[in-house]
């Protein structure tokens, strides 16, 4: 079989020597023997180091894309019952984050948030029932992602 017809060809890694093996080496302290992805061979690993990460959206139309950073702004809305608190607190602009409301309310055809009125200390918004409702529901959909994918990494890296 040539070099270019293995699957391991120009792969190296800590069980074979490759470049940063030594690093490898000296962080296996492990509590676990996991098979190479590419050979089969067994090596230690923390069980730490390997988690899986999704990245998910909900789409509106062809462009707008609703994932964790906005519901992230939803909930500290929510929590802070201010946008430029919330935003404030995501290390964003209040011109951004107005934006995305802005934008997220004209692609799904409803508002997620509504001022309140009051005008002192009270003033300030907050997300309307509907906007709410989909936030719980985005969060039910993602935990059910998140489960799927932690069971199927189980399953596929015997962890």
């Amino acid at each position: 079989m040539s070099a270019l017809a293995r699957p391991d060809a120009g792969i190296r890694h800590p069980a074979r020597g490759g470049p940063g093996a030594e690093r490898a080496r000296r962080s296996l302290g492990a509590r676990e023997i996991v098979a190479c992805l590419v050979c089969g061979r067994a090596f230690r690993v923390r069980c730490a180091l390997m988690k899986p990460k999704l990245r998910v959206w909900v789409t509106f139309g062809e462009d707008l894309k609703f994932g964790d950073g906005r519901a992230r702004l939803l909930a500290l809305i929510d929590e802070r019952g201010s946008l430029k608190k919330a935003a404030q607190e995501l290390e964003m602009s209040y011109r951004n984050a107005w934006g995305y409301l802005r934008d997220l309310e004209e692609a799904a055809g409803f508002k997620f948030v509504e001022r309140v009125p009051g005008g002192g200390p009270e003033s300030g918004m907050r997300l309307t029932k509907a906007g709410k409702r989909f936030l719980e529901r985005y969060h039910r959909f993602r935990s059910g992602l998140d489960q799927a994918a932690r069971r199927q990494f189980d399953r596929a890296f015997g962890a």
